[in-house]
């Protein structure tokens, strides 16, 4: 028995319709960050206390997202054997980190969404895929258009050796100064970064500093971390 024209046009375009429905992106979101993965992953948010957490998992890979002012500092432990690259994006100082070889790992980090807020969207280890780049290609802010959303295969990246200003403030400056109060120097709170303009924070970033009391010496930039040092200043001036 043959199936009449009009049937046959009727299934072939549920048919279409089924597939391209299965095919759209969900989008998740969260505060001033939100970004878009396949229908086929599943998102898990367990319940936590002060800061926001959840995952998106197909199984195979896994993205975790943390956001809130409780989340931790990414790099204070060293630094993992990735690319890196700081750039902005909707006035914010960002971190983004893929992976150097077939195998790896990719991570945002944005530390100061907003005076007390900053996040952590990463991956666990794997093959290089293509779903996990075009996941945190598709990360925006805020008032960042999705047009400008980060797409990280245009960035150009540097290597470990080399790392960000961010990567650097959190493994030299916070090892003896606290956000928020005095540890071992000052605290590098905004009332006192803002205190100061970029050419005394540039200038104090490449001077020797030393605490008498400790005998403890300050980490010190050389002139050829002007790049560094100038990513550096950006994040910490951002009000």
């Amino acid at each position: 028995m043959s199936i009449p024209n009009h049937s046959l046009l009727f299934f072939l375009f549920f048919a279409f319709a089924c597939k391209e429905e299965k095919s759209v992106p969900k989008e998740f979101k969260v505060g001033k960050i939100s970004f878009e993965y396949p229908s086929n992953w599943k998102l898990v948010e367990p319940q936590t206390i002060d800061s926001y957490y959840s995952f998106i998992t197909n199984k195979k890979d896994t993205i975790f997202i943390e956001y809130g002012s409780n989340s931790n500092k990414m790099y204070r432990n060293a630094l993992n054997d990735n690319l890196f690259k700081q750039i902005t994006a909707a006035g914010r100082e960002i971190v983004i980190e893929i992976p150097k070889s077939e195998y790896g790992s990719y991570a945002v980090y944005i530390p100061k969404i907003d005076s007390q807020t900053s996040t952590v969207i990463n991956s666990t280890k794997s093959d290089k895929s293509e779903e996990l780049s075009k996941i945190f290609s598709s990360i925006r802010l805020e008032n960042h258009n999705f047009s400008k959303a980060l797409d990280i295969g245009k960035v150009k990246y540097v290597g470990r050796s080399t790392g960000t200003g961010i990567t650097h403030y959190e493994n030299n400056c916070l090892s003896c100064h606290s956000e928020f109060n005095t540890v071992i120097g000052p605290p590098l709170d905004q009332k006192f970064i803002l205190s100061k303009d970029r050419r005394w924070l540039t200038d104090y970033l490449y001077t020797t500093k030393k605490n008498d009391d400790l005998g403890i010496q300050c980490f010190q930039f050389s002139k050829k971390d002007s790049i560094i040092v100038e990513e550096l200043v950006k994040y910490l001036k951002q009000k």
